[in-house]
């Protein structure tokens, strides 16, 4: 079932300005080529250059988690549990921005699923 959103008040308690209402209309029209799209860029560029590399870093994530948690954490889990925690925010309502990263995490869970196989 599709849940309907109304955009001057969805993810906010607080009066929507008429910037936020464009910016969350455009949100709405892209469809789903534009989101793996810019999904692709951010892993491959922008995140990649203020991140560094994936692997090393959800490799350090999970080891900080493992270390946490007292069980074996894989850097694969980590990009997992990202896009599940993408996926849960969106549960308060649509967001661009927690679909692109969502897509973003999943490819590279993928990309580094060959760490557990």
């Amino acid at each position: 079932m599709k849940k309907e959103i109304n955009i001057r008040t969805a993810g906010s308690k607080r009066g929507t300005s008429e910037g936020e209402v464009d910016q969350a209309m455009e949100e709405q029209s892209m469809v789903r080529s534009d989101i793996l799209s810019k999904a692709n860029i951010l892993i491959t560029g922008d995140r990649a250059r203020q991140y560094g590399s994936a692997e090393e870093n959800f490799n350090c994530i999970a080891t900080m988690w493992t270390a946490y948690l007292g069980r074996h954490i894989s850097a694969y889990d980590v990009a997992n549990m990202m896009a599940l925690l993408k996926i849960a925010r969106m549960r308060n309502g649509v967001h661009q921005d927690s679909s692109v990263d969502g897509c973003g995490y999943l490819a590279l869970a993928y990309e580094l699923s060959n760490e557990v196989t």
